[in-house]
């Protein structure tokens, strides 16, 4: 599978696209999103991006609301399954 939107960290290594119908989430109701894990951003710590559009706003990231945004859970979660360093996150979400 290949990202549907363009995304040029060159640190970001690409996970999935998914796409959510029918529950409200947002940005948008409908949305499909391109989930990348970012081992180096600019902040230092390991996160998760779940990229939903070519412009440069149109990303949510954080690895801190894996717990309550599920986006941002599933790209955790498979960074966890794909062994992803995700530094002092890790035990964020068990598997």
């Amino acid at each position: 599978m290949k990202p549907k939107f363009k995304h040029d960290c060159m640190s970001c290594e690409y996970l999935a696209t998914i796409s959510v119908t029918g529950i409200d989430i947002p940005p948008r109701k409908n949305c499909t999103y391109d989930l990348y894990f970012c081992p180096a951003p600019k902040s230092g710590y390991p996160t998760i991006v779940a990229r939903f559009g070519n412009e440069d706003s149109e990303y949510l990231s954080g690895t801190e609301f894996a717990t309550f945004n599920p986006i941002i859970a599933f790209g955790f979660i498979a960074a966890k399954r794909l062994n992803k360093d995700l530094g002092h996150y890790k035990n964020l979400i068990n598997k």
